[in-house]
């Protein structure tokens, strides 16, 4: 179950997660905090949350008006007048970046579901179309021309993040590179679109160690070349897990660790010329994880639990079993497993996977893919290939931590107890 994946001529990026105010580190310096770590600052914080909102709404019975609200901290801009709160989460980008009422109803996976229904004939791929940076960055409801990162920029935009705003630093200024006598801002499209400029820019920045934002100067032209080196690769190469990063609304996974709606960018070396030699120029693809079969353990049975791929009906805390992860299934019922294969929804061009060939009248368009083995090694014709894999802060597996046969059991006898946070009064 093999298909050709994407265009050879695809110039595109996605990125990676790091903690404030910092998202650089330097050689010998611990390492960024795993999910694991991070998880339960995360659940303190929304707890947190939850009870400021308590306290709100008793208030607001008994008559008393909030007074008014905590200025926002640096480098996080409030909501324009009159737009929705952004919704709570983990990740401290979301004050920023979250600010738009989605224009498509649901998750991020849901909405990117609802170009994938559209299908073949539904969909086409172009990466030329004059209308396709409106399109994409105003998450037009009725998009139906992608390539394969327009669509991620498209799902971000229609679920309600304003991917036209720049990057900032901890003092929330923007990421800029000199043009002629104009300064030009690094937006969060174009880290994830691989936009060779903001890529340099931000690969410069992190060189610098740029904690505040402000001007890396002017460019040398070198584009996705200088973040690839021995001391592996800069945040800006990664395409939508290093921008979630940058930008502060979610973090990088490894590609073991993939879940169904991460957003995924590979890289591959190719040359400029004939003969030429082979460098990271940016070219890759992009796509998000529809579901992933794997094995392992789970609790079965229970609403939210992931599907035994086995003839039988199991019940109860299980291991070594062949299980269905799809974006139904709840992160609190999954213990340790092993992913061995992954469904991607992607952009792609005609003749890949299901889509009809050119000759047969294809234009490409949007599919979800056939089972693809993890890791992913891509086409036998590439070289230097690598996958990025990058989780929103609102994503429910953001900060997941492997179930036990104790702690699901907890999780469920514990819904049984208390009713949900919403259904209280």
């Amino acid at each position: 179950m093999t298909f050709d994946p994407e265009s050879p001529f695809e110039l595109e990026a996605l990125g990676a997660a790091a903690p404030s105010p910092s998202p650089w580190r330097a050689e010998g310096e611990d390492p960024a905090p795993t999910l694991e770590q991070l998880a339960p600052l995360d659940y303190a914080r929304l707890a947190l949350t939850a009870g400021r909102e308590a306290v709100q709404r008793v208030g607001a019975a008994l008559g008393f008006s909030a007074g008014a609200s905590a200025a926002a901290p640096p480098g996080v801009a409030p909501p324009p007048a009159g737009a929705a709160p952004p919704p709570a989460g983990p990740s401290p980008g979301e004050a920023r970046f979250h600010t738009r009422s989605p224009t498509v109803p649901g998750t991020t996976l849901e909405v990117a579901h609802t170009r994938a229904v559209l299908g073949d004939s539904g969909t086409t791929y172009s990466l030329t179309w004059s209308g396709l940076y409106e399109s994409m960055t105003s998450g037009d409801p009725d998009a139906r021309i992608f390539y394969c990162s327009a669509l991620s920029i498209w799902t971000l935009a229609a679920a309600g993040y304003d991917v036209t705003k720049p990057l900032v630093g901890a003092d929330g200024q923007p990421f800029t590179w000199t043009k002629g006598t104009t300064e030009v801002q690094v937006t969060l499209k174009a880290i994830i679109d691989g936009e060779p400029e903001a890529v340099e820019a931000m690969t410069l920045a992190e060189r610098n160690r740029m904690i505040d934002g402000g001007s890396v100067g002017r460019l040398s032209g070198a584009g996705h070349t200088i973040g690839h080196g021995p001391g592996g690769a800069a945040v800006a190469v990664r395409g939508a897990a290093g921008a979630f990063r940058l930008a502060g609304i979610g973090t990088e996974v490894s590609e073991l660790d993939q879940k169904p709606g991460d957003f995924a960018q590979s890289r591959r070396t190719t040359p400029k010329s004939a003969g030429a030699p082979l460098q990271y120029l940016g070219a890759g693809h992009a796509w998000q994880v529809w579901q992933v079969k794997a094995r392992g353990s789970a609790m079965f049975g229970r609403e939210g639990s992931p599907r035994a791929l086995r003839s039988e009906a199991l019940e109860g805390w299980h291991e070594g079993v062949e299980l269905l992860i799809d974006k139904d299934t709840r992160p609190a019922l999954v213990g340790p497993h092993t992913v061995l294969t992954a469904q991607r929804i992607e952009a792609n061009e005609s003749g890949a996977g299901t889509l009809k060939r050119s000759s047969a009248g294809g234009d490409g368009g949007v599919q979800i893919t056939l089972e693809q083995p993890v890791p992913d090694r891509g086409l036998k014709t590439y070289t230097g290939y690598v996958v990025y894999y990058g989780r929103l802060g609102t994503s429910p597996w953001a900060g997941w931590k492997p179930a036990t046969a104790a702690t699901a059991a907890g999780e469920i006898s514990e819904e049984a107890a208390w009713p949900p946070l919403r259904d209280w009064p």
